[in-house]
């Protein structure tokens, strides 16, 4: 009983020897198929170890949560055209750089028995060049912390302090990536361009 880990090496070698591993008597056939894992056919650098032993011997831990596409994905498709393409602020300051689109992120509580999880999220903004022309503009966009109260509406500003993470320094590109490790908590994504 108990959990078991899958983990992948990136190293490959040396391979886990202990409970759970290729050479250990714990699997049966019925297991491989419950756990849907093969010892005799899966990728070199993985293995499986129980919860216990992985506690004991790693001191740091780096997880990712697998769900089915329909959970972690969405795509929202649209056109910065008039007033929300208001560009990076870069004139009009924040007031004009709020006038972008603004996506609400709600990260949901992720835990494991007593232990409250941080989720990974990455978001990817892309960008098609339109009207049979091939010009991309320079995009980049930034995450806020919508702190703790309702977000009902559109931001108007925001501080320094609130920003989470960006996508970086703006690049002319098909798309740039933000990556964040995040509690559970409201967040407010900035999309935006240099026109």
């Amino acid at each position: 009983g108990g959990l078991l880990l899958r983990i992948a090496n990136p190293y490959g070698l040396p391979s886990w020897r202990g409970a759970w591993s290729d050479c250990s008597g714990c699997w049966t056939p019925e297991m491989e198929l419950d756990a849907e894992y093969f010892k005799n056919h899966r990728p070199e650098n993985e293995f499986v170890m129980c919860f216990s032993d992985a506690k004991k011997y790693f001191d740091r831990w780096d997880l990712a949560c697998l769900w089915d596409r329909a959970h972690s994905r969405s795509q929202i498709s649209s056109v910065w055209t008039g007033e929300s393409a208001a560009g990076s602020g870069l004139v009009g300051g924040v007031a004009a750089y709020m006038q972008n689109p603004q996506v609400l992120v709600d990260v949901q509580p992720l835990s494991y028995g007593a232990a409250c999880l941080r989720s990974t999220i990455q978001i990817t903004i892309a960008q098609r060049a339109l009207g049979g022309t091939k010009k991309l503009h320079p995009i980049s966009a930034v995450l806020i912390s919508a702190g703790s109260g309702a977000v009902t509406k559109k931001l108007h500003s925001y501080s320094e302090d609130m920003v989470v993470e960006t996508a970086g320094e703006y690049r002319i590109c098909e798309s740039v990536t933000l990556t964040a490790v995040l509690p559970e908590g409201r967040y407010v994504l900035v999309p935006s361009t240099q026109l």
